[in-house]
Protein backbone atom coordinates (compact mmCIF):
# COMPACT_ATOMS: atom_id res chain seq x y z
CA UNK A 1 0.00 0.00 0.00
CA UNK A 2 1.35 3.41 -0.79
CA UNK A 3 1.82 5.29 2.47
CA UNK A 4 1.29 8.43 0.24
CA UNK A 5 -2.63 8.32 0.41
CA UNK A 6 -4.80 5.67 1.30
CA UNK A 7 -8.22 4.63 0.27
CA UNK A 8 -11.12 3.61 2.81
CA UNK A 9 -13.29 2.00 0.17
CA UNK A 10 -13.29 -1.37 -0.86
CA UNK A 11 -11.28 -2.45 -3.96
CA UNK A 12 -12.80 -1.69 -7.18
CA UNK A 13 -13.24 -4.33 -9.62
CA UNK A 14 -11.63 -1.33 -12.49
CA UNK A 15 -11.34 1.99 -12.72
CA UNK A 16 -10.71 4.58 -15.20
CA UNK A 17 -7.31 6.74 -14.74
CA UNK A 18 -6.65 9.53 -16.64
CA UNK A 19 -2.15 10.94 -15.64
CA UNK A 20 -2.37 14.81 -17.33
CA UNK A 21 -0.69 17.77 -17.45
CA UNK A 22 -1.56 21.48 -16.63
CA UNK A 23 -0.63 22.20 -20.68
CA UNK A 24 -3.55 19.66 -21.25
CA UNK A 25 -5.99 20.98 -19.01
CA UNK A 26 -8.79 22.14 -22.22
CA UNK A 27 -8.51 18.54 -23.33
CA UNK A 28 -8.42 17.18 -20.18
CA UNK A 29 -11.47 19.08 -19.64
CA UNK A 30 -13.30 17.75 -22.81
CA UNK A 31 -12.56 14.53 -21.70
CA UNK A 32 -13.61 14.89 -18.09
CA UNK A 33 -16.99 16.25 -19.34
CA UNK A 34 -17.49 13.41 -22.18
CA UNK A 35 -16.78 10.88 -18.95
CA UNK A 36 -19.49 13.14 -16.87
CA UNK A 37 -22.26 12.44 -19.45
CA UNK A 38 -21.25 8.61 -20.82
CA UNK A 39 -20.22 6.89 -17.57
CA UNK A 40 -23.53 5.07 -17.63
CA UNK A 41 -22.32 2.28 -14.19
CA UNK A 42 -20.77 5.39 -12.65
CA UNK A 43 -17.38 3.85 -12.61
CA UNK A 44 -14.87 5.56 -10.01
CA UNK A 45 -11.90 7.70 -11.95
CA UNK A 46 -9.21 8.36 -10.45
CA UNK A 47 -6.51 11.17 -11.87
CA UNK A 48 -3.13 12.25 -11.43
CA UNK A 49 -1.21 15.25 -12.03
CA UNK A 50 2.42 16.46 -11.74
CA UNK A 51 2.77 17.26 -7.83
CA UNK A 52 3.34 21.21 -9.05
CA UNK A 53 0.47 20.89 -11.25
CA UNK A 54 -1.70 19.83 -8.32
CA UNK A 55 -2.51 23.17 -6.76
CA UNK A 56 -3.62 24.19 -10.44
CA UNK A 57 -6.08 21.16 -10.83
CA UNK A 58 -7.47 21.55 -7.43
CA UNK A 59 -8.75 24.87 -7.45
CA UNK A 60 -10.13 24.39 -11.13
CA UNK A 61 -12.35 20.96 -10.81
CA UNK A 62 -14.63 19.49 -8.50
CA UNK A 63 -16.59 16.72 -7.92
CA UNK A 64 -16.28 13.03 -6.45
CA UNK A 65 -13.94 11.99 -8.44
CA UNK A 66 -10.07 11.60 -6.89
CA UNK A 67 -7.34 13.81 -7.72
CA UNK A 68 -4.03 12.54 -6.71
CA UNK A 69 -0.30 13.87 -7.39
CA UNK A 70 1.91 11.88 -9.33
CA UNK A 71 3.86 11.35 -6.07
CA UNK A 72 1.31 9.22 -4.67
CA UNK A 73 1.92 6.68 -7.43
CA UNK A 74 5.21 6.58 -7.31
CA UNK A 75 8.26 8.88 -7.61
CA UNK A 76 11.28 8.89 -10.22
CA UNK A 77 14.33 11.28 -11.23
CA UNK A 78 13.45 10.96 -14.69
CA UNK A 79 12.43 14.05 -16.29
CA UNK A 80 11.93 13.08 -20.17
CA UNK A 81 8.41 13.75 -19.74
CA UNK A 82 7.36 10.73 -22.30
CA UNK A 83 9.67 8.16 -20.14
CA UNK A 84 8.12 10.12 -17.20
CA UNK A 85 4.36 9.85 -17.89
CA UNK A 86 4.89 6.19 -18.72
CA UNK A 87 6.95 4.97 -15.69
CA UNK A 88 4.10 6.95 -13.68
CA UNK A 89 0.75 5.15 -15.55
CA UNK A 90 2.40 1.08 -15.06
CA UNK A 91 2.73 1.84 -11.64
CA UNK A 92 -1.32 2.82 -11.07
CA UNK A 93 -1.64 -0.74 -9.07
CA UNK A 94 0.26 0.89 -6.03
CA UNK A 95 -2.68 2.60 -5.28
CA UNK A 96 -4.53 -0.74 -4.37
CA UNK A 97 -7.34 1.32 -5.42
CA UNK A 98 -9.14 -1.48 -8.47
CA UNK A 99 -8.01 -4.62 -9.60
CA UNK A 100 -8.02 -3.34 -13.09
CA UNK A 101 -7.82 -0.07 -14.59
CA UNK A 102 -8.58 1.58 -18.04
CA UNK A 103 -5.59 3.98 -18.75
CA UNK A 104 -6.98 7.23 -21.31
CA UNK A 105 -5.21 10.38 -22.27
CA UNK A 106 -6.33 13.24 -21.75
CA UNK A 107 -6.67 13.82 -25.28
CA UNK A 108 -9.26 11.61 -25.79
CA UNK A 109 -13.18 11.95 -25.58
CA UNK A 110 -15.94 9.22 -24.90
CA UNK A 111 -18.74 9.60 -27.85
CA UNK A 112 -21.18 7.46 -26.38
CA UNK A 113 -22.22 5.26 -23.27
CA UNK A 114 -19.54 2.89 -21.73
CA UNK A 115 -20.25 0.84 -19.36
CA UNK A 116 -17.88 -1.93 -17.10
CA UNK A 117 -18.89 -5.10 -19.67
CA UNK A 118 -17.10 -2.78 -21.88
CA UNK A 119 -13.45 -3.67 -20.48
CA UNK A 120 -14.41 -6.71 -18.20
CA UNK A 121 -16.31 -9.82 -18.37
CA UNK A 122 -16.90 -11.69 -15.45
CA UNK A 123 -14.15 -10.56 -13.71
CA UNK A 124 -11.75 -11.17 -16.85
CA UNK A 125 -10.45 -8.34 -18.10
CA UNK A 126 -10.21 -7.16 -21.84
CA UNK A 127 -7.24 -6.74 -23.51
CA UNK A 128 -6.35 -4.49 -26.54
CA UNK A 129 -4.72 -7.32 -29.00
CA UNK A 130 -4.88 -6.98 -32.55
CA UNK A 131 -3.39 -7.25 -36.21
CA UNK A 132 -4.31 -3.54 -36.79
CA UNK A 133 -4.78 -4.84 -40.53
CA UNK A 134 -7.07 -1.41 -41.05
CA UNK A 135 -4.38 0.82 -40.12
CA UNK A 136 -1.85 -1.07 -41.69
CA UNK A 137 -3.90 -0.98 -44.69
CA UNK A 138 -5.03 2.61 -44.26
CA UNK A 139 -1.63 4.09 -43.57
CA UNK A 140 -0.02 2.19 -46.70
CA UNK A 141 -2.59 3.88 -49.42
CA UNK A 142 -1.27 6.95 -47.73
CA UNK A 143 2.32 6.30 -48.88
CA UNK A 144 3.51 5.03 -45.86
CA UNK A 145 6.02 2.84 -44.85
CA UNK A 146 4.45 0.17 -43.18
CA UNK A 147 7.45 -1.48 -41.98
CA UNK A 148 8.81 1.43 -40.14
CA UNK A 149 5.36 1.75 -37.83
CA UNK A 150 6.37 2.38 -34.50
CA UNK A 151 4.47 0.06 -32.96
CA UNK A 152 6.10 -3.02 -34.72
CA UNK A 153 9.25 -1.76 -33.96
CA UNK A 154 8.66 -0.99 -30.39
CA UNK A 155 7.09 -4.69 -30.33
CA UNK A 156 9.95 -6.62 -32.17
CA UNK A 157 12.46 -4.87 -29.69
CA UNK A 158 10.29 -5.81 -26.72
CA UNK A 159 10.34 -9.41 -27.85
CA UNK A 160 13.92 -9.44 -27.92
CA UNK A 161 14.04 -8.09 -23.85
CA UNK A 162 11.44 -10.96 -23.01
CA UNK A 163 12.94 -13.81 -25.26
CA UNK A 164 9.60 -14.00 -26.63
CA UNK A 165 10.52 -16.41 -29.57
CA UNK A 166 7.29 -16.15 -31.15
CA UNK A 167 6.59 -14.42 -34.28
CA UNK A 168 3.48 -13.32 -34.25
CA UNK A 169 2.95 -9.32 -34.78
CA UNK A 170 0.33 -7.83 -32.76
CA UNK A 171 -0.77 -4.09 -31.74
CA UNK A 172 -1.65 -3.40 -28.18
CA UNK A 173 -2.79 -0.39 -28.64
CA UNK A 174 -4.10 2.14 -29.10
CA UNK A 175 -4.65 3.92 -26.09
CA UNK A 176 -7.15 3.84 -23.73
CA UNK A 177 -5.19 0.49 -22.82
CA UNK A 178 -6.97 -2.46 -19.94
CA UNK A 179 -4.56 -3.53 -17.65
CA UNK A 180 -4.93 -5.72 -14.89
CA UNK A 181 -2.88 -4.47 -11.90
CA UNK A 182 -1.79 -8.03 -10.56
CA UNK A 183 0.19 -8.07 -14.00
CA UNK A 184 2.23 -4.66 -13.35
CA UNK A 185 2.72 -5.97 -9.77
CA UNK A 186 4.43 -8.99 -10.84
CA UNK A 187 6.51 -6.92 -13.79
CA UNK A 188 7.86 -4.96 -11.20
CA UNK A 189 8.19 -7.22 -8.06
CA UNK A 190 9.54 -10.63 -9.54
CA UNK A 191 10.44 -9.34 -13.24
CA UNK A 192 13.05 -6.79 -12.69
CA UNK A 193 13.57 -7.85 -8.93
CA UNK A 194 16.27 -5.39 -8.02
CA UNK A 195 16.51 -3.97 -11.30
CA UNK A 196 14.81 -0.36 -11.16
CA UNK A 197 12.54 0.61 -14.08
CA UNK A 198 14.50 3.26 -15.08
CA UNK A 199 17.46 1.01 -15.49
CA UNK A 200 15.06 -1.74 -17.86
CA UNK A 201 14.33 1.16 -20.20
CA UNK A 202 17.73 1.99 -20.94
CA UNK A 203 18.13 -1.50 -21.76
CA UNK A 204 15.43 -1.49 -23.98
CA UNK A 205 16.37 1.96 -25.24
CA UNK A 206 19.37 0.27 -26.59
CA UNK A 207 17.08 -1.46 -29.08
CA UNK A 208 13.90 0.88 -29.64
CA UNK A 209 11.84 3.36 -28.14
CA UNK A 210 9.70 1.26 -25.65
CA UNK A 211 6.03 1.55 -25.43
CA UNK A 212 4.09 0.60 -22.09
CA UNK A 213 1.26 -1.63 -23.96
CA UNK A 214 3.71 -3.30 -25.81
CA UNK A 215 6.14 -3.97 -22.64
CA UNK A 216 2.48 -5.31 -21.07
CA UNK A 217 1.44 -7.30 -23.65
CA UNK A 218 4.97 -9.14 -24.02
CA UNK A 219 4.80 -9.93 -20.41
CA UNK A 220 2.10 -11.68 -20.26
CA UNK A 221 3.58 -13.65 -23.52
CA UNK A 222 6.26 -13.92 -21.26
CA UNK A 223 4.15 -15.37 -18.26
CA UNK A 224 2.57 -17.52 -20.33
CA UNK A 225 -0.80 -15.52 -19.15
CA UNK A 226 -4.01 -15.73 -21.24
CA UNK A 227 -6.29 -14.69 -18.86
CA UNK A 228 -7.47 -12.39 -20.83
CA UNK A 229 -10.10 -11.71 -23.48
CA UNK A 230 -8.63 -10.25 -26.80
CA UNK A 231 -10.21 -7.87 -28.58
CA UNK A 232 -10.15 -4.14 -30.61
CA UNK A 233 -9.27 -0.85 -29.69
CA UNK A 234 -11.23 0.50 -28.05
CA UNK A 235 -11.17 4.47 -29.21
CA UNK A 236 -11.03 5.47 -33.12
CA UNK A 237 -7.44 7.30 -33.14
CA UNK A 238 -5.97 9.83 -35.83
CA UNK A 239 -2.56 9.11 -35.77
CA UNK A 240 -1.89 11.48 -38.79
CA UNK A 241 -2.98 14.75 -40.16
CA UNK A 242 -3.69 12.33 -43.59
CA UNK A 243 -6.09 10.32 -41.79
CA UNK A 244 -7.68 13.65 -40.57
CA UNK A 245 -7.22 15.15 -43.85
CA UNK A 246 -9.12 12.45 -45.55
CA UNK A 247 -12.07 12.88 -43.39
CA UNK A 248 -14.68 15.15 -45.32
CA UNK A 249 -16.10 16.59 -42.01
CA UNK A 250 -13.87 17.57 -38.74
CA UNK A 251 -16.75 18.60 -36.79
CA UNK A 252 -16.30 16.36 -33.26
CA UNK A 253 -20.44 15.93 -33.88
CA UNK A 254 -19.88 14.72 -37.29
CA UNK A 255 -16.89 12.36 -36.40
CA UNK A 256 -18.89 11.14 -33.17
CA UNK A 257 -22.06 10.27 -34.79
CA UNK A 258 -20.14 8.14 -37.67
CA UNK A 259 -17.67 6.48 -35.33
CA UNK A 260 -20.04 5.54 -32.41
CA UNK A 261 -21.69 2.44 -33.20
CA UNK A 262 -17.87 1.15 -33.61
CA UNK A 263 -15.97 2.95 -30.82
CA UNK A 264 -16.10 4.26 -27.21
CA UNK A 265 -14.87 7.46 -27.89
CA UNK A 266 -12.40 9.41 -30.30
CA UNK A 267 -9.03 10.63 -29.65
CA UNK A 268 -7.20 13.72 -32.08
CA UNK A 269 -3.38 13.65 -31.45
CA UNK A 270 -3.18 17.06 -28.81
CA UNK A 271 -0.03 18.08 -31.62
CA UNK A 272 -2.63 18.38 -34.22
CA UNK A 273 -3.77 21.81 -31.93
CA UNK A 274 -6.65 19.81 -30.67
CA UNK A 275 -9.41 22.69 -29.71
CA UNK A 276 -8.51 23.84 -33.62
CA UNK A 277 -9.58 20.78 -34.81
CA UNK A 278 -12.80 20.10 -33.23
CA UNK A 279 -13.92 23.25 -32.97
CA UNK A 280 -14.94 23.37 -29.16
CA UNK A 281 -15.64 26.38 -27.35
CA UNK A 282 -13.62 25.53 -24.21
CA UNK A 283 -14.61 28.92 -22.07
CA UNK A 284 -18.45 27.43 -22.63
CA UNK A 285 -17.49 24.20 -20.58
CA UNK A 286 -18.28 24.21 -17.19
CA UNK A 287 -16.40 22.30 -14.45
CA UNK A 288 -17.50 19.48 -13.69
CA UNK A 289 -19.01 17.65 -10.73
CA UNK A 290 -19.19 13.50 -10.79
CA UNK A 291 -21.35 11.41 -8.15
CA UNK A 292 -20.94 8.08 -8.00
CA UNK A 293 -21.26 5.25 -5.31
CA UNK A 294 -18.06 2.89 -4.30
Amino acid sequence: MNKCIKFEKKMQLISPYVKTYKKDFNSFISLMDSIKKYNHDNIPLVVSVNDKDYNFFKRRIKGDFILIKDSDITKTSVTDKWRYQQIIKMQFFKLNFSKNYVCIDSDSIFIRDFYISDFIQNETPFLIKHKSSNFVSELAEFGFDTDELFFIKSLKATKKIFNNKDSDIFDYGPSPYIWNCSIWESFFNEYLKDTNIESFFKELDKLYLPSENTIYGEYLIHLKNTNYIARNELFKVFHFKEQLNNETNKNIDFLSNKYKDDYLGIIIQSNFKFRNIFKINYNNLKFLFFKYNY
